[in-house]
């Protein structure tokens, strides 16, 4: 099965509570929220790509998500996206987010080939560009 990452945009209240329902295995998770599932990445491949934008080496008292909640026994977790994060993601077009793909790529947390990451790179475009037009903010639940 491996981790779970599920990428959503949400106020405060609505990311609790969706990790709340994540948690239990609800199937109503994503009422009123906008989610993308992917597999197998936690806060530090994020991290790890906001040092890439960024053009920094990962520092990880810069680089890494907001720890909002954790589940019985850590085996889940919520992260936030810092909204200086999400501007430096919405700033992407088509050809940063193919350099960035290409470059968290061959980071030595992922070590995959650009095509395999793309689509959570758009996702995360997407979903930044979401969360600064209405206010909200783009959340990571993740487990176990």
């Amino acid at each position: 099965m491996g981790l779970l990452c599920d990428l959503f945009t949400a106020d405060h209240d609505a990311a609790l509570a969706y990790a709340h329902k994540a948690a239990q295995g609800a199937d109503n998770r994503s009422e009123g929220v906008s989610v993308r599932e992917f597999k197998g990445l936690t806060s530090l491949e994020f991290g790890t790509l906001w040092a890439i934008l960024e053009k920094q080496e990962w520092d990880v008292d810069r680089h890494m998500l907001i720890d909002v909640a954790f589940g019985e026994d850590n085996e889940s977790w919520l992260h936030q996206f810092q909204n200086e994060y999400l501007r430096l993601l919405a700033a992407l077009d088509a050809e940063g987010m193919q350099a960035a793909a290409q470059e968290w790529g061959a980071s030595e947390e992922l070590n995959c080939e650009a095509e395999a990451i793309l689509p959570v790179v758009r996702a995360l475009v997407e979903l930044s560009g979401e969360a600064l037009t209405q206010g909200k903010g783009l959340y990571m639940w993740g487990s176990l």
